[in-house]
């Protein structure tokens, strides 16, 4: 800025010019200029609120928190109360079972129906849900739908409408009425087999001893396995609990009997008496505890190799066998033992008549000095042999002869399967070349030879010795 007067350069602080002396308006300070704005935005003070406003303010708001508790009451009921008509929850329910939601299905069936909403129980289900299952549950939910629907829920307050194994239940509460599906669970069992260790799965679920719990009406997949220490053996089928109740049957349990379908065995054992002692019988090298009655081996193994031990008529028998279940499920150890009690009684009959002959014919070999009567029964080079020629030949030389007075065979033992002893006692009377005589008796013990149906003397033991 210049001065007027004199065009001299001036400050904005000055109050004279400085060059000429001349004087200079004052100017308005810039804080005052900058106050006198500031008061000029200020906005300006509202009047005071009526009585009447602030009434108005209170209404709506005690209107909106009442609209929420509405909002919220309705939404809970929704929630707690669930279907309020049949339609409702049949159009719940087939929806649930179409998605395959659980929980939902759960939540639409009648409370007191626990069981059923198990997880292990409802996986189950879910398993087994085909579309021929889906519509059956469909056509039995409308079916109870219609009848609700003829009759206006006109029942009492915990009425059930239909008459099958699929209902709907209406119940009143504070929170007003409902409707639920019903639904008649099916109790499975397993039945029980002795001897045997039988574990039946139903998805998850296991046999718990003889039962298996409630189940959804369905058709399941089982899985079945039985054991026992012969063998083991798995396999699969199905029960069919909605026809079980489709029928109405008089009851609603159901037993899994998967027996059929595994391959067994009944074995039955002999009548011992006083021939057949000691028995005992080994299937695969394991013993059988069992030795009287029957026994159903369940399952069997696929091949059975028997080694049936006993005394017969107290000789010592083994028998060996080999059984294919499949082709042959029953055994009859009767069978077994009467064939080798028939055996052992042939043997002991040929051991006897071999010794009967042998015992009278020595007397003739010795008398008319012929030996070969009686080498025929003996084993040739044996010391038996040997012994008995040399008696032969000696007493025909000196003019002894020999009379049987008596004998008896008795004690014939199987010291193995091809050899066999037996006691003989026998009285002789001598007669000597000078008219003289004298009785003996004698005790000897037999070993012989058996092969092939032929008997032969090895071997002789005087007992009184």
């Amino acid at each position: 800025m210049n001065c007027e007067q004199c065009g001299q350069p001036l400050q904005s602080s000055d109050a004279f010019c400085r060059n000429c002396g001349h004087s200079l308006p004052q100017q308005v300070e810039p804080a005052l200029q900058e106050i006198a704005t500031a008061q000029a935005e200020v906005e300006p003070i509202p009047a005071p609120v009526s009585s009447e406003q602030k009434t108005r303010k209170i209404i709506l708001l005690i209107t909106g928190i009442i609209a929420l508790l509405c909002i919220a009451y309705f939404s809970a009921r929704a929630f707690l109360l669930g279907p309020t008509t049949p339609e409702a929850a049949q159009e719940q329910f087939v929806e649930a079972l179409h998605t395959r939601n659980m929980d939902k299905l759960a939540a639409l069936i009648d409370p007191n129906e626990k069981q059923l909403t198990d997880p292990k129980t409802l996986a189950a289900f879910k398993a087994s849900l085909t579309p021929e299952i889906l519509n059956k549950y469909q056509k039995t939910l409308q079916e109870s739908t219609l009848k609700a629907s003829e009759k206006g829920g006109r029942q009492s307050d915990f009425a059930a409408y239909g008459d099958s194994w699929l209902s709907l239940l209406k119940k009143k509460s504070f929170l007003g009425t409902s409707w639920s599906v019903h639904i008649n669970p099916v109790a499975v069992k397993v039945k029980k087999v002795t001897d045997t260790n039988l574990k039946v799965k139903v998805g998850d679920i296991s046999a718990d001893g003889e039962s298996l719990g409630l189940f959804w009406p369905s058709i399941y997949t089982y899985e079945a396995e039985a054991s026992n220490p012969y063998a083991t053996t798995k396999t699969k089928d199905k029960i069919d609990l909605l026809t079980l109740l489709e029928q109405k049957a008089d009851t609603d349990t159901y037993e899994v009997d998967p027996t059929p379908l595994f391959k067994q065995m009944r074995i039955t054992f002999p009548d011992t008496g006083s021939e057949i002692t000691d028995l005992s019988v080994t299937i695969n090298g394991k013993a059988l505890n069992q030795k009287s009655g029957q026994l159903l081996l369940l399952p069997a193994p696929d091949k059975a190799d028997f080694d049936v031990k006993m005394k017969v008529a107290g000789q010592n028998v083994e028998r060996k066998f080999t059984v294919i279940p499949q082709q042959q499920e029953e055994i009859n150890l009767n069978d077994v033992t009467n064939e080798a009690n028939e055996e052992v009684l042939a043997i002991q009959n040929q051991v006897y008549t071999t010794l009967d002959e042998y015992i009278r014919y020595r007397i003739d070999a010795i008398n008319y000095n012929n030996f070969s009567q009686i080498a025929t029964y003996l084993v040739p080079n044996t010391k038996l042999f040997a012994t008995e020629k040399e008696i032969v030949d000696t007493y025909s030389a000196k003019g002894i002869s020999e009379s049987l007075l008596n004998y008896n065979i008795t004690n014939i033992q199987a010291v193995n399967k091809n050899t066999y002893t037996a006691d003989v006692y026998k009285k002789l009377q001598y007669n000597y070349v000078d008219g003289t005589s004298e009785v003996k008796d004698f005790s000897f013990r037999f070993t012989m030879t058996y092969n092939n149906g032929t008997v032969l003397l090895t071997d002789r033991v005087d007992l009184k010795k």
